[in-house]
């Protein structure tokens, strides 16, 4: 019996190895470097050292690594991150990317900088290093590709993002934080973006919950957390007196939750707030 079972969990091992491999492509002219490196939560400092912690963050999972030879001195390396969820993935992702960058169509959305590829696509945020590679960044984005062919999951960015306003955002502002947003345990699971209207600047958040009891469960306790009454938590716009953020307001409407801070206008906020409830509708 006890050698079944080692037996079985032997099999899924191997299964979840060999699966995993398949992402990497075999490359005309490239050889695979050794076994794939594989790396979870308690080992990847020992790759990643000074990077690791804002991976974690984002409920990392595993990291698969592949190295390639080419001829003389041409190498090739792919990194594909796994996280918990597509959330915490494009998390990582858009919190690295830059604002203005050389974008390619790979995955939900990619970039290429000197010598490096970057992508994301469902839970999964992949990187791509070349060195001494004759028209690399097209070899890189062929290589890129075929890797994305071979991950789950679509080639979308998070549906929230749908829900930001377009007039005055900051393109390729939008990031997620999934914990401790503006320093409060309490607020959770948060896209933002960053705007820019006739010279104010200011940020929008936004976030989603299962059903109206937990976001008022998330109100309810940054409200205790910031001093505020939380008689006055309900449904609609509530206006917000934080110690640290200043006087803001808040949309509470169904299972999302949007903000606007950083803007000492009022009727600012509360028409970008309105133009949120109206994508909602």
């Amino acid at each position: 019996m006890i050698f079944k079972i080692f037996l079985l969990q032997l099999l899924i091992v191997f299964s979840t190895i060999a699966g995993s491999n398949n992402c990497f492509p075999e490359i005309n002219g490239y050889q695979k470097m050794g076994k794939l490196e594989i790396y979870n939560p308690d080992n990847l400092y020992d790759i990643i050292d000074g990077a690791a912690d804002s991976y974690l963050k984002y409920d990392f999972v595993e990291l698969q690594l592949m190295r390639y030879k080419g001829n003389e001195e041409q190498f090739l390396k792919i990194e594909v991150y796994k996280h918990a969820d597509k959330d915490d993935a494009f998390g990582i992702y858009s919190n690295e990317r830059p604002l203005e960058g050389n974008w390619v169509n790979v995955g939900a959305q990619g970039y290429y900088e000197s010598k490096v590829l970057n992508f994301y696509k469902g839970k999964y945020y992949v990187k791509l290093m070349g060195f001494k590679i004759d028209n690399i960044d097209e070899f890189l984005l062929r290589i890129a590709r075929e890797v994305a062919d071979n991950l789950e999951g679509d080639n979308k960015l998070p549906k929230l993002l749908m829900l930001f306003p377009e007039e005055g955002k900051v393109d390729n502002s939008e990031r997620f934080i999934n914990k401790n947003f503006l320093g409060y345990k309490s607020l959770t699971g948060v896209f933002t973006a960053d705007y820019n209207v006739d010279g104010k600047p200011f940020r929008i958040f936004i976030t989603q919950k299962n059903n109206t009891e937990n976001c008022k469960k998330m109100l309810e306790d940054y409200f205790v957390s910031i001093k505020n009454d939380t008689k006055n938590i309900k449904e609609g716009f509530i206006h917000v007196k934080d110690p640290y953020q200043g006087e803001y307001d808040i949309l509470w409407q169904g299972n999302i939750i949007a903000g606007v801070i950083d803007s000492p206008d009022a009727e600012l906020n509360k028409k970008y707030l309105e133009r949120i409830s109206k994508n909602l509708k």
